[in-house]
């Protein structure tokens, strides 16, 4: 009987490249067949996995794991060692996981066959060179990085709203930032921000004064405003990671605006400060837009939204907007449904280790600036001592912020731990909304709701769940709303004309 493989391709960051250094998914696809012919092997499956730039977000390796840990096939063959990993912990972790499932792991393009004993020692040592390189390219970048701030670049995406900058004819970034056109604009966006102006009237003004963002869109949010206002670029601070030129360019605004921008004050989020937090916030999407629903409470009953549906009067960013109150089910749908899968998995809940992931990365990146910003006199000879304290609070704060976020992403884990799904079942009703939210992420990716529903119609047609592994395309961090994707279409939509045109 031929071996069954599942054949695994990855691409870190496109970005339209081309040529030899470029090792695109149809040439790994055949390398990948080639081993298979020469090895009897049948390949299952192909996953891909594109624009797939760390561990964190390479769950469809996972799935390849699980396919082999659910005895769906034997092994997993990767192209080359840098499409499966570059650093030891990642990769050693993965392998124990597929030695544990008796599979095993074959790379053809670094003479890698886990079967042999020959090929997991060459798995280890090519291992250690790949991190090896990866470490000093990470040292070019931090340097490249640190000289760039130290001339007063500021090493972003984009030049941030009421900025611009000059770049070369590849697009490096040449020049520190300067005052544009909408410069004064966002300097009054900060002076309504600490008076306390809602974030939704002031994204309203923006709205109204086209103000263009670092993505040349006029469309703002109250989000997208609270990150405005917490960016220290305004301050004339240039930055990346731990390096910081706090003399980097004019600044929009004095350090007093600023702080003062940034208290909570009596805006949104203290008028739902009594509301319990909504179960499926952060997992429900509209599938018109495939962004994130919004939770809000109406008639005094928690509703979801698609938050794109109106940008202004007349004017809509989701071509489908969504919507359902908890009245109509949805909640306890989902609840049932993940206990159903639970059941069909015949399996516990197994700690959703990506967030966890991300939260403790912070935590690192967080100590390490702290420590940086309270050790370099340098910083507090610049900023002078009221700035340098006011900085050096914040630091702590964020780091005590992200030490209370991964207690609270722990938690739930401690209390569910050891139980079956009979049992969680029974204890569900004892854990708050957070745990519960927190367990449900545990194996679902993502929600979709489609328009289309009326009070009488049931919410199962409507509700499309995504488990672990399954996600389609979503928008990614740091896109806040400007890239449009196309609607997601159920996968069995059913045959009514009325829900089929929604």
């Amino acid at each position: 009987m031929p071996l069954r493989v599942v054949g695994y391709i990855r691409v870190s960051q496109k970005k339209g490249r081309t040529g030899p250094s470029f090792i695109s998914p149809p040439r790994q696809r055949d390398a990948i067949s080639q081993w298979a012919a020469a090895n009897d092997a049948e390949v299952v499956e192909f996953v891909e996995d594109m624009d797939a730039k760390g561990w964190k977000e390479r769950a469809k390796l996972l799935r390849c794991v699980r396919l082999i840990e659910t005895g769906e096939v034997d092994g997993m063959v990767v192209a080359k060692l840098d499409r499966y990993f570059r650093d030891q912990l990642g990769g050693h972790q993965t392998m124990a996981r597929i030695k544990e499932a008796k599979g095993f792991l074959a790379i053809p393009g670094d003479g890698i066959d886990t079967r042999h004993e020959t090929g997991k020692m060459l798995f280890g040592f090519l291992l250690t060179i790949a991190e090896g390189e990866i470490d000093r390219f990470r040292a070019i970048f931090s340097d490249a990085r640190e000289r760039a701030v130290a001339r007063g670049i500021h090493p972003s995406a984009v030049a941030p709203a009421g900025y611009a900058r000059e770049t070369d004819e590849r697009g490096k970034v040449v020049s520190p930032l300067r005052p544009n056109g909408d410069a004064e604009a966002v300097s009054e966006l900060f002076r309504r921000a600490a008076r306390g102006d809602a974030w939704a009237e002031i994204a309203r003004r923006a709205n109204g004064e086209g103000i263009k963002s670092g993505w040349d869109t006029t469309e703002w949010t109250s989000r997208a405003i609270k990150d405005l206002v917490r960016n220290r670029v305004y301050l004339g601070e240039a930055f990346h990671g731990e390096f910081v030129n706090p003399l980097a360019h004019k600044p929009l605004t004095d350090a007093v605006t600023w702080r003062r921008a940034q208290r909570e004050g009596s805006r949104s989020s203290v008028a739902r400060s009594d509301r319990r937090p909504a179960l499926l916030s952060g997992l429900l999407r509209c599938a018109g837009c495939r962004y994130g629903a919004q939770s809000y409470f109406a008639r005094g009953q928690r509703c979801y939204r698609c938050h794109r549906r109106v940008l202004a009067p007349g004017q809509a960013l989701c071509p489908e907007p969504s919507y359902a109150a908890v009245s109509s089910g949805i909640e306890e749908y989902v609840v049932e449904e993940f206990f159903a899968q639970l059941e069909r998995l015949e399996v516990e809940p197994f700690e959703d280790s990506s967030e966890l992931a991300e939260v403790e990365d912070e935590i690192r990146t967080a100590e390490a600036d702290l420590a940086v910003y309270r050790d370099d006199t340098r910083i507090a000879n610049a900023l002078g001592a009221d700035r340098y304290v006011a900085g050096l609070e914040e630091r702590r704060g964020q780091l005590d912020k992200l030490l209370r976020r991964r207690a609270e992403l722990e938690a739930p884990f401690d209390r569910a731990n050891g139980f079956n799904p009979v049992e969680l079942r029974e204890v569900w009703p004892e854990l708050n909304v957070d745990e519960r939210r927190r367990l449900l992420r545990s194996h679902i990716e993502c929600l979709f709701l489609r328009r289309g529903r009326t009070r009488h119609d049931p919410i199962a047609p409507f509700v499309w769940i995504c488990w672990r592994g399954e996600t389609p395309d979503l928008p990614r961090r740091g896109q806040k709303g400007h890239v449009s994707f196309p609607p997601f279409r159920f996968p069995d939509a059913p045959a009514d004309p009325r829900v089929a045109a929604s």
